[in-house]
């Protein structure tokens, strides 16, 4: 099985943490609607022979997009890529987009899984983050998609903010409770370069997150989620009743996968293609639906070392770890016996185990799996 991404580009505004591609030139979403579309078809070939079971409207912003649009789109790809009958399909939203109408007509359309970009249910905290919305109308939107019958619903939030104590971080966990939240993604803020946020820290109008700090917000992350009946099966992901984000599995356990749209990055098992982050050259490019090559498409072959470093770095992010039966299948730089001898004194001091012919980072150190995963990298020539 594979999966389909499109990148929506939009943006009413830009957030102040946010630094993936977006543009505000909302006037130009029908150009984009029709220049997608005429993407999909000519890269209907990419998935070879894959069935795609999992679609992911991404972003930018999907929810400025109308139904319409979004119904538009799904049509082409059912006509042009084999998709399965029970397919996922995902759709970010905000929550002051997200009236009872508009869900209602997303449910028409086909969604079936809602993730929704709550980042945090204390109004100063959405203001520091330049969101649209405000706490009433995250409480709002949660409420009318329960009753609009999504029963896959996922929210974001956002931890290690400049100034957030453990208490206020539980204050916006505790909220779940509330709701019939099944998928939670919780992410520690990184301030990117050129983000709002990284020209606040130059300027000393904001501190960067103590590491103890973040550390204890983690931590209680971890608990709370335990304690209310989530798996944490992926650093920042939680889940209810083993409800996984199908389509983000996908990227984690390396399947075949297609994106769509500017900056949109594509994986057919052998080499990753992105689509440059430009939205008009994208639109000129793609304005129609016979082309045979594109000139925004880049490609990477990967090689062994490549392929070994992804396996390490998709794989020991999650619950299930790395497999002796994945490495030897997926790699064929290094055996399964070197690589549990390099690792050894991880599982020595406690961060990694080793069981089942299996390793994994052991979830007390998931908070700092970055730092185990890239000691763990070769490079080509060293």
């Amino acid at each position: 099985m594979a999966g389909i991404y499109l990148h929506i580009p939009f943006c009413v505004q830009r957030c102040s943490y946010c630094d993936f591609y977006s543009s505000t030139s909302l006037e130009l979403k029908d150009k984009f609607i029709k220049a997608c579309g005429n993407e999909i078809k000519s890269r209907k070939d990419y998935l070879a022979d894959s069935v795609a079971d999992t679609i992911y409207f991404g972003g930018g912003t999907p929810s400025v997009l109308h139904p319409e649009d979004i119904d538009k789109l799904l049509n082409i790809i059912v006509k042009h890529i084999g998709v399965s009958k029970d397919t996922e399909i995902s759709f970010e939203a905000n929550p002051d987009d997200l009236n009872p109408a508009y869900l209602k007509e997303l449910k028409s359309v086909g969604v079936n899984r809602l993730s929704i970009g709550i980042q945090s249910f204390r109004d100063s905290d959405l203001l520091k983050m330049k969101r649209r919305h405000n706490a009433k109308q995250a409480v709002k939107c949660l409420e009318d998609a329960d009753k609009a019958g999504f029963n896959d619903l996922s929210i974001d939030l956002i931890y290690g903010l400049p100034d957030l104590s453990v208490d206020q971080w539980l204050f916006n966990l505790r909220q779940i409770e509330y709701f019939e939240v099944n998928h939670l993604s919780a992410y520690h803020l990184t301030i990117e370069k050129g983000t709002v946020f990284s020209r606040w820290l130059q300027e000393g109008k904001i501190k960067e997150a103590e590491d103890e700090n973040s550390l204890k917000q983690f931590q209680l992350l971890q608990k709370y989620t335990r304690e209310q009946g989530f798996d944490q099966y992926e650093i920042s992901n939680f889940a209810k009743d083993e409800q996984y984000s199908k389509h983000n599995c996908k990227y984690w356990k390396a399947e075949k996968y297609i994106g769509l749209g500017p900056s949109a990055h594509s994986f057919n098992g052998e080499a990753r293609h992105w689509n440059q982050s430009d939205l008009m050259n994208y639109l000129s490019d793609f304005k129609s639906d016979n082309k045979k090559s594109s000139s925004v498409i880049r490609e990477e072959i990967l090689s062994p070392f490549d392929k070994r470093n992804e396996l390490i770095m998709t794989s020991l992010r999650t619950k299930w770890g790395i497999t002796k039966g994945e490495w030897e299948e997926r790699q064929h730089l290094q055996s399964w016996d070197d690589f549990v001898l390099e690792v050894r004194p991880f599982i020595a001091k406690g961060d990694m185990i080793q069981n089942d012919q299996c390793l994994r980072i052991e979830e007390k150190s998931w908070f700092r799996a970055d730092g185990i995963i890239a000691s763990l990298f070769r490079l080509e020539g060293l």
